[in-house]
């Protein structure tokens, strides 16, 4: 979540944004799941279909999620850049960003 408001924030637009976070659960590697389940505790063990489902619901990465809170970002603060800088963001912070991510 924190990458795609960032992403936001210096321009990208929301179609790409929204394209590479559902395709991240895609790319996550069987160590980092593991030791997801590991953390969540043992009713999440590996090996049943119940585990399997509730990993696979915290997982998930789809669009919409994305969409909906760019979505309420905007609608209570203009812009996602505007909602940084009134979360303790400083204006040179966020061009730093933009000059790593974007050049």
């Amino acid at each position: 979540m924190l990458i795609a408001v960032l992403l936001a924030a210096i321009g990208v637009r929301d179609d790409d944004i929204e394209r590479t976070y559902a395709q991240s659960s895609a790319l996550l590697g069987d160590g980092f799941i593991d030791e997801l389940a590991a953390v969540l505790g043992p009713e999440l063990t590996a090996g049943s279909a119940r585990s399997e489902a509730a990993l696979e619901a915290i997982l998930a990465s789809p669009a919409a999620y994305i969409q909906d809170i760019l979505a309420h970002i905007r609608y209570d603060h203009g812009t996602v850049a505007a909602y940084l800088l009134a979360n303790g963001l400083e204006p040179e912070e966020l061009e730093r960003v933009r000059n790593k991510l974007v050049g």
